[in-house]
Parts: structure tokens; C-alpha cells; sequence
């Protein structure tokens, strides 16, 4: 996979960065085109070939919380390409990925309460490509006579699927699409007004 960035917007009045503008990029060959073969009068001996070769691009834009007081903020003048490209694919690595949450010790100890259980503490959907991602959600039930209940360390760990290979993944689903189209037909029978 191939990431490029395409511009850069910053903030004054110290031209802090705070977009990236990116694209990424992705391809398949599955036979090389060839050129066309002559003869020496100039007769063709065997076409041009174009070949077989899939692409897939994607483009977005990154916003950054960049800190002027932090001892690792870049003056913009500073900048290089792979300090920027760094930035980008921890972003995206944050953004995209796919996690999976461990509840656990979801409810802390209310006092003159025995215990309080916790509810759909962990709800679970599948994106597009099947993949689970995994969300805390609603971590306590209501329980009479109590207004408030906090969570406390409602998760233990977090683990799951680098953004940037999920990002590769989705190129390489284009790619797939592209190699296998679908195409909507009428029906193969009359359809009835």
C-alpha cells in the first residue's frame, strides 16, 4: 500500500499543522501490458496488450491536535516528510482500527448495596468485511433507590487489528470487486404491473 500526503493546512500564528490531506493507494498486476509487434515492412505481428492491472485509491483528511508548549512539538520550517507520515499513520493506525474491549471490575462498590449488575456491558456488530468490533456500551443497569452508579475500569485491555492493515484490507476488497464486478439485471421474467 502505497500512502502519500497531499497537502498540509496549518494554523497561525505559528503555522502549526492541524490537517493532513492523504491518499492511499493500491495495485494489482496480473499480466504486464506489451506493446505492439511489426514485421520489418511495418506489419503489425501482434497487438498491444493492455494487460491486466486492478487499482484502488482512497483520500481523506487527518485532523491533529498539534501542542506548541509539548518538548516534541515540530516547528512547521522543521518539518519532514516522514515526521508528517509518522503523525499520519499513527492517526490512522487510532482511527481505523478494529478493538477489541475486555470488560471488567465494570462497577464500583455502592455503599448500602449489595450488588448491581452489570448490563450489555459489551455489544458486539460486524463491519462490512465481517471483521467484529467490539464496543462498551451502557455498562450499568438502573437500579431502584440508587441515581447514580459509575463505572470504574470498565475495561481492562484493548487489542485488535492495525488501522493501516484494515485500510490495506478495504483496497484490497476494491481490487477484489473490481476482478469479480456485479451486475444488476432485470428479471428473467415478466414483471407484473
Amino acid at each position: 500500500m502505497n500512502i502519500t500526503i497531499n497537502s498540509l493546512k496549518y494554523a497561525d500564528p505559528n503555522e502549526t499543522v492541524v490537517e493532513v490531506n492523504w491518499g492511499a493507494s493500491i495495485w494489482e498486476t496480473i499480466r504486464e501490458p506489451t506493446e505492439a509487434t511489426y514485421d520489418e515492412e511495418g506489419e503489425e505481428l501482434t497487438p498491444a496488450d493492455e494487460g491486466e492491472v486492478y487499482s484502488a485509491a482512497v483520500s481523506g483528511v487527518q485532523a491533529f491536535e498539534r501542542d506548541e508548549s509539548s518538548p516534541d512539538f515540530v516547528p512547521y520550517d522543521d518539518l519532514t516528510e516522514a515526521t508528517v507520515m509518522q503523525w499520519l499513520e499513527d492517526a490512522l493506525d487510532e482511527d481505523l482500527a478494529i478493538k477489541e474491549v475486555v470488560a471488567a471490575d465494570a462497577i464500583e462498590a455502592v455503599e448500602g448495596v449489595e450488588a448491581v449488575e452489570a448490563v450489555e456491558a459489551v455489544a458486539e456488530e460486524l463491519d462490512e468485511d465481517g471483521n467484529v468490533i467490539t464496543e462498551a456500551v451502557e455498562a450499568v443497569e438502573a437500579v431502584e433507590g440508587i441515581e447514580a452508579v459509575e463505572a470504574v475500569a470498565a475495561v481492562e485491555a484493548v487489542t485488535g487489528v492495525a488501522g493501516l492493515v484494515v485500510l490495506e484490507n478495504k483496497l484490497e476488497g476494491f481490487i477484489a470487486e473490481q476482478k469479480n464486478p456485479v451486475v444488476e439485471k432485470g428479471l428473467p421474467w415478466e414483471a407484473v404491473a
